[in-house]
């Protein structure tokens, strides 16, 4: 314990526990302090040299770094019950409390997390940066009622990093950047295009291209397509941010709360086609929003009053929230996001919150949201009837991080359920999911624990209840008598791979099946494995027919129907295909006229021949007519109700 100020020159000081308490400050001037207790100053601290550590800082005077403060997990508190000065450092975790003004004077950055205690005003002279990568994003926890956050010269700069690939996010700033509505000349630097467009300058992993108009109105111009895109409710679609449509971004700014679609091309560095973009970091400067922020239909971003319509909103504070505890009136207890990694450009994601069960589709163990709804992340609200108001609290802030919302395992809850995957067969891509889940506090009618499914432009696969589509089919306990009907659609690929599995299920009383309509096929479905199920889309309307699939329950010891088992493998050999010669084998073929055809990814047909086989073991080999341009190939084998399909590779 030291009364009066410590002073270091050149010395080499290690608190390796416990708690030093100096009543007069600290001067570190030339030496090192290595801290992994607690340091307690009642004055000032200066730093004109190294500070380093994981322990905890607890400040009650003025703070001037001019050296190197390196901290760890630890927590830096300026607790003093007078006013305060914070100079420009680095801080992974910082607190202002002890009431009073805290003022900064230097910018700071923050990796971790900032914190307001009560009757507490923190005032910006200069900035605060939440700094993003892709293993953090800086937060401000919840904010007490009695705290305020004053603007003088400085303000938040708040970042959102993003990975580098060509996709399309749901996004809005966790700033605003400006209270107009509309900037005039000499305010372009607080725009869209002065933040996220990094005001048209280009440099590594900062900012992004914003295409669709002329560069008068701030866009690039390297395509004419849009890339920003705002939700029309009445329309039930996007429309482009664009000079067409009376849009610019050199001249609008940026709203915390106001989401869009948006085409993120990676940094500015890229050109907009470049296929492996650079990272990016996107960020804003303005002020941030405290205190609980409520949404009806005559809020400056209003819910539709429309009854099943949609409204598309931002995370309005620069923290997660839990969509678990954000309080909903005539509001579904779903919210639709976006994951960049579904199909080719991204596609929606279905999370559903009933009491203290979340569920989320399509269900992988991979998907990219969870109930913690992200900085910097718009999402979809339905609104289920007249007068919807939604209120997103202080107190629903958390620390949960999903760096992949930009992707997060997720156990439902141990509720008993089954999933269904889509996947295009050829590049792996999960292209859409759906899900039945089960309780015996849900309905088998659709009720606001079911979720209903946004189709995206790429593949869809849903549960179909009477008129609706379901992203989460919310039911009772499956009977031996119950199906649960799958519809499918939008499928342009030849060749898909359904991945059913379920989990937590209790097959004593009813067992589900596969049956494949247009194969005229059931198959067992396994409760302890994955089960993988491939099938074709051909020429023919019916192979991708939207009631081609369904599940049937059944008791385990009796099929619903006459039941086809699994039918044999086809081996390809060699594989890949040598010297124009495919060899394959099918065991126990069954009496009849085959279809044998060989067809390229796009679906077009090289082969198609014609064979009688009398029953038995097939042994065929085919010679290729002419050379077949390399890649991968599909060999079919199909009649009226049977098909065997394996891909073969030719060099």
């Amino acid at each position: 314990c030291f009364s009066q100020v410590l002073s270091n020159n050149g010395a080499v000081v290690n608190i390796t526990s416990g708690i030093i308490l100096i009543g007069g400050g600290l001067n570190n001037a030339s030496g090192t302090i290595t801290n992994t207790g607690t340091i307690i100053l009642t004055s000032d601290c200066t730093n004109s040299a190294t500070i380093n550590g994981a322990g905890d800082y607890n400040i009650g005077g003025n703070w001037v770094n001019t050296g190197t403060f390196t901290q760890g997990a630890g927590m830096v508190t300026f607790n003093g019950t007078g006013a305060q000065s914070i100079g420009s450092t680095t801080f992974n975790n910082v607190t202002f409390s002890g009431g009073n003004t805290k003022t900064i004077t230097g910018d700071l950055n923050i990796i971790e997390t900032i914190n307001l205690g009560s009757s507490t005003t923190l005032t910006l002279s200069s900035n605060i940066i939440l700094k993003s990568t892709s293993t953090a994003t800086a937060r401000v926890t919840a904010i007490p009622a009695t705290a305020a956050v004053t603007y003088s010269t400085g303000k938040f700069i708040v970042e959102r990093y993003i990975q580098g690939r060509r996709k399309y996010r749901l996004i809005t700033s966790s700033v605003t950047t400006s209270a107009s509505g509309t900037l005039t000349t000499g305010q372009e630097s607080l725009s869209i295009w002065g933040n996220w467009q990094n005001q048209g300058s280009s440099a590594a992993n900062i900012g992004t291209i914003i295409t669709g108009g002329s560069s008068a109105n701030g866009f690039d111009q390297q395509t004419t397509n849009a890339s920003l895109y705002t939700y029309n409710e009445a329309g039930r679609a996007y429309t482009g941010f664009t000079t067409a449509n009376g849009k610019n971004t050199k001249y609008t700014p940026l709203k915390a709360g106001i989401a869009y679609y948006m085409f993120v091309y990676g940094d500015r560095t890229n050109s907009a086609g470049t296929n492996t973009p650079n990272y990016t970091v996107l960020s804003a400067g303005g002020t941030i929003l405290t205190g609980d922020q409520t949404y009806n239909t005559a809020t400056t971003i209003p819910l539709t009053n429309t009854v099943g319509n949609y409204t598309i909103l931002g995370n309005p504070f620069a923290s997660p929230i839990d969509w678990a505890t954000v309080t909903k009136t005539n509001i579904s207890n779903t919210y639709w996001g976006w994951d960049p990694n579904l199909s080719s450009t991204g596609g929606y994601v279905t999370v559903s919150t009933t009491g203290s069960v979340t569920l989320i589709s399509p269900f992988t163990g991979t998907t990219g949201l969870d109930q913690y709804i992200q900085s910097g992340q718009g999402f979809f609200v339905r609104t289920t009837a007249s007068s919807p108001v939604l209120t997103i609290k202080e107190s629903d802030k958390v620390s949960n991080y999903n760096a992949n919302a930009f992707r997060t395992t997720s156990a439902q809850n141990n509720i008993p359920l089954i999933a269904i995957n889509l996947y295009d067969n050829a590049s792996k891509l999960l292209m859409d999911g759906t899900l039945a889940a089960f309780s015996k506090s849900f309905s088998n009618e659709v009720k606001n624990e079911d979720a209903q499914k946004i189709a995206g432009s790429a593949e869809v696969i849903a549960v179909g209840v009477g008129n609706e589509l379901l992203s989460i089919d919310a039911r009772q306990m499956p009977q031996k008598t119950d199906t649960i009907f799958l519809k499918v659609s939008k499928l342009t690929k030849p060749q898909y791979t359904l991945q059913i599995f379920t989990h937590a299920m209790d097959t004593a009383s009813a067992q589900p099946y596969l049956e494949d309509t247009y194969l005229h096929t059931v198959q067992t479905l396994s409760t302890n494995d994955t089960n993988r199920i491939v099938f074709n889309v051909t020429s023919d309307a019916a192979s991708s027919g939207v009631n081609r699939f369904r599940i049937l329950f059944s008791a385990s010891t009796a099929l619903p129907i006459s039941v086809t088992p699994v039918k044999p493998e086809m081996k390809v050999f060699p594989n890949p295909i040598k010297n124009q010669q495919v060899n394959f084998k099918i065991n126990e073929l069954e009496k009849g006229e085959y279809t044998i055809t060989i067809s390229n990814q796009q679906g077009q047909q090289t082969l198609n021949n014609t064979i009688t086989h009398p029953g038995g073991s097939l042994n065929k080999i085919i010679y290729l007519d002419k050379k077949l341009p390399g890649g991968i190939y599909y060999l079919q084998v199909a009649n009226k109700s049977k098909q065997y399909t394996k891909s073969i590779l030719i060099e």
